[in-house]
């Protein structure tokens, strides 16, 4: 569930992002607080992700007599496959907009 509920998040955390950016970014020059736009967009999404993952292992931990089709040990993987898809989206947005990624 938390899963699922991490990428929502980043609709709650955009515009809070958005004004970040605009009460960071000075009118001229390039900015000394380029990290915090990106810290406030990702930072419950994070979390939220971080804790998905923590609770998904210990499912799948937990539980070595149950069936690998069983519902909590699905529900684990998915958790696991939405967090990963989501910090990788996140890892290759912010290396590409610090310049760091030249490829993409």
């Amino acid at each position: 569930m938390l899963a699922i509920i991490a990428p929502v998040t980043l609709v709650l955390t955009a515009p809070l992002a958005m004004t970040a950016a605009l009460l960071t970014y000075p009118d001229e020059g390039p900015s000394e607080r380029f990290w915090v736009a990106p810290l406030v967009l990702w930072s419950i999404p994070m979390l939220l992700g971080l804790l998905s993952v923590t609770l998904a292992v210990a499912a799948i931990r937990a539980s070595p007599g149950v069936p690998d089709w069983s519902g909590s040990r699905t529900s684990a993987v998915a958790a696991l496959w939405v967090t990963g898809i989501l910090f990788t989206i996140g890892l290759i947005l912010t290396l590409r907009s610090q310049g760091l990624l030249p490829f993409v």
